[in-house]
Parts: C-alpha cells; structure tokens; sequence
C-alpha cells in the first residue's frame, strides 16, 4: 500500500541521518561519562569540606532539619553538571554529527545520571571517618566503576563476556542509555522507565543520606547546642 511505503520511506529516512557508530563517536559518550563520574566524586568531597571549615556546624546551629540542606547540595551539583553536559553534547553534535533533535533528552539523561553519581558518592562520603578516607573510598570505587562500566574503553571493544558484565553495572547501563539516544536508537517506553528508575534510585540514595546526615547533624547539635 502506498501508505505502508511512505511509513517504511520515513522510517528510513530516519535511519538515514542516524551518525555512523566508528570508534571516535562511540568513545564521546564514554568520556561524558568518566568526565560526569570525576566530577560527581569531586562535588561529593564537598560535605568534608564543610565538616573541617565548621561551615556544617553553624549552619545546624539553627532550627531548622537537613533535609533542605542536602537537597540544596544535590542541587548545586546538577547545576555544575548541567553546562559541562549542554557543552560537551554541543560538541558531539559539531564533531561527530549527532542530531540537534536528541540533544535535550541526552542532556536530560546525563544530567540525571550525575545527580544519582553525586548522591552516590556523597552517601559514601558520610559514612567515612574523615576527607582523606572519604576521597581514598570514592577513589577505590570510583575506578573500576568506570574501567568495568566502560567509560575507559567502549563496549564493543570489550571482549564479549566483559562488555556483559560491563553493561549489567548500573553506570553501564545508564551508557548504554546515553549511545542509545546519541546513535538515534531509543525507545520511548525504555527512556521513561529508565528516567523513573534513576529518579526511584536518587530518591532513595536521598533518604538514606538524610539519614546519615541527620545522625550527624544530632551529634553536632549536642557537642554545640544552640
């Protein structure tokens, strides 16, 4: 039917302004993400950083919970994150022809991605006694998180049990997600559930640092009560 043909020529057509896979485009979104996962563990130091210059202890000398101030912290990480991410997929566009069209929901995705990395890494951070072994902990989990989830090598140059393992870590995963939408292959329904995944995983990662905080947040006020 003439109609079936135009569906099958547009779907072409579709296929057609696809940016071919070669090494260089499907290493990019490798480095998005290692770049993503450093910046996540440096954000993260930043709870020690108040911890040592007392910036913790003033400000729950007040009444109110931490609740605001973590979720403020996760915040001000999105927003370090969100230009690196607008830049670096610009570039992708100029350098390796991805398309204009699938920029916002990469940039959506990758800026989603950091935001359960920072809530990752601060979680750790937390539950160390101090900044040196909180930077030493992210740092042990951070490598093989990005050697095995395939931000140092591409997938398809893993041999083909690694490249499993590799995609099966939820940093892979989120990777594969990313190609998915960079080489025009995605799926609507995959992407929403993948987006409400993420958004379930940052909130628990959410609560569970709150819970932390707050236990420490109980302490300060009792070695410095208001």
């Amino acid at each position: 039917a003439p109609e079936d043909e135009a569906g099958e020529a547009a779907g072409e057509g579709e296929q057609d302004d696809a940016p071919a896979a070669g090494f260089a485009a499907l290493y990019f979104p490798c480095v998005v993400f290692m770049s993503l996962l450093f910046l996540a563990q440096g954000i993260s130091d930043d709870v020690w950083l108040e911890r040592v210059q007392g910036t913790l202890r003033r400000a729950v000398a007040g009444p109110f919970s931490v609740g605001p101030l973590l979720a403020g912290k996760l915040l001000a990480g999105a927003a370090v994150l969100a230009p690196i991410a607008l830049g670096a997929l610009v570039l992708g566009v100029l350098a390796f022809g991805f398309r204009w069209r699938d920029v916002p929901l990469a940039f959506v995705w990758v800026v989603a991605a950091g935001a359960t990395a920072t809530a990752f890494m601060t979680l750790v951070q937390l539950y160390t006694p101090s900044q040196r072994a909180g930077s030493l902990v992210t740092m042990t989990i951070l490598f093989p998180m990005l050697m095995l989830g395939g931000a140092f090598f591409p997938f398809e140059a893993m041999p083909g049990w690694m490249a499993a393992a590799g995609r099966a870590t939820p940093n892979g995963w989120a990777l594969e997600r990313l190609k998915d939408v960079l080489f025009a292959r995605w799926e609507p329904g995959e992407m929403a559930v993948g987006l409400v995944g993420t958004a379930a995983v940052l909130a628990v990662l959410y609560v569970l640092a709150r819970a932390r905080l707050g236990g420490l947040h109980a302490g300060l006020r009792r070695l410095h009560p208001p």
